[in-house]
């Protein structure tokens, strides 16, 4: 699944086993077609999307 955090979860942190071990994928591209058959372009297309203030990663590789 996409990983998305809200504007309204601030103080969110992403521990991981080290960035080797721990991976976030999704695999979508920006010339992939949304509900309109339009492409989503690079906005919708990533795997992870954080709108919140104060979030922490580490021992993390997001792709």
């Amino acid at each position: 699944e996409k990983v998305q955090i809200p504007i309204t979860k601030p103080y969110i942190s992403f521990i991981g086993n080290g960035s080797g071990e721990t991976i976030i994928s999704w695999n979508s591209t920006a010339s992939e077609k949304g509900s309109d058959g339009q492409p989503i372009g690079t906005i919708l297309s990533a795997s992870v999307a954080i709108e919140s203030d104060y979030f922490c990663a580490t021992g993390i590789t997001f792709e």
